[in-house]
């Protein structure tokens, strides 16, 4: 990416990369790491033209394949809405980079 003068770099966590659970500590230490790492890869790669952010996944996730036209269950997130929204941050421009954003449905309680 560096000799191309540039690229992305998306990390996915999930809501515990920013807040821990009961008997959660295994998995919740690997996602603070990876937020820890999204934030020191923005501030080293980011001015040689490498766009790194990072995302919270904040819900259970319904895999709808492409193609298939069904509904989304209640509660959960579109596995292809998700694709979309990350795809949004790819596509902006330098002067407006997003590092960090919560995707979560509409119903979920926070």
């Amino acid at each position: 990416m560096l000799a191309h003068g540039g690229g992305t770099v998306a990390y996915i966590g999930a809501t515990s990369s920013v807040k821990g659970y009961a008997k959660s500590s295994a998995f919740a230490t690997g996602k603070f790491a990876l937020r820890a790492l999204a934030q020191c890869n923005a501030r080293e790669f980011g001015p040689q033209g490498i766009h790194v952010f990072h995302v919270i996944i904040d819900g259970g996730i319904d895999n709808v394949p492409l193609g298939e036209d069904r509904a989304v269950k209640p509660g959960r997130l579109d596995s292809r809405a998700i694709a979309r929204v990350v795809a949004q941050a790819v596509a902006q421009p330098r002067d407006t980079w997003v590092h960090e954003f919560d995707i979560r449905p509409s119903a979920e309680n926070f």
